[in-house]
């Protein structure tokens, strides 16, 4: 009897780890992408921020302001100095998973634009979840951008204002 009871114990216990749902964790991340990786000096460059499908997400856009400044996005955003904040996702007043900020080439350098993310929702269970933050690099190079009478381009290095000699002196 007693081996008929652990028999049955035993294929109970399996039948019931059996029955326990497993589930696939997927690491979920922002995302950026560019319009250009490198640039002139006066160029404009698109930034778009993307989160995964049924999230939700508040994403700080940081870094760039070094070499590049804000022109416009294609939703309302927050800026504040260096910082631009977006909220992205159909639960968010963008109503999308994407958004495009415009930024203006000021001066030559690097751009690590970095994404963090502030907070983030799964638009189904309305429970918080993490993403991972993203980031990209832009090169502004010391040129400058020129269409000429023919219609096509040329490109020149970016020269200081200032070329007098008044104030040189010889000693």
């Amino acid at each position: 009897m007693k081996k008929i009871r652990a028999f049955t114990l035993s294929v109970l216990m399996v039948l019931s780890l059996l029955m326990i749902p497993s589930y696939e964790v997927q690491a979920a991340n922002v995302s950026l992408s560019v319009s250009a990786s490198t640039v002139n000096i006066g160029d404009t460059v698109k930034v778009t921020v993307s989160v995964p499908d049924g999230t939700t997400a508040t994403v700080d856009l940081n870094d760039w302001s070094n070499v590049l400044s804000f022109s416009s996005s294609s939703v309302d955003v927050g800026t504040n100095g260096g910082t631009i904040t977006i909220n992205l996702g159909k639960m968010s007043m963008a109503n999308s998973n994407s958004v495009t900020i415009t930024f203006k080439a000021n001066t030559s350098g690097i751009a690590n634009i970095k994404a963090t993310v502030v907070s983030a929702v799964d638009n189904n269970t309305v429970e918080d979840v993490a993403l991972g933050g993203a980031s990209t690099t832009i090169k502004v190079e010391n040129k400058t951008t020129d269409t000429g009478n023919n219609g096509g381009t040329t490109t020149t290095p970016q020269l200081s204002a200032d070329n007098s000699l008044s104030s040189l002196k010889l000693s």
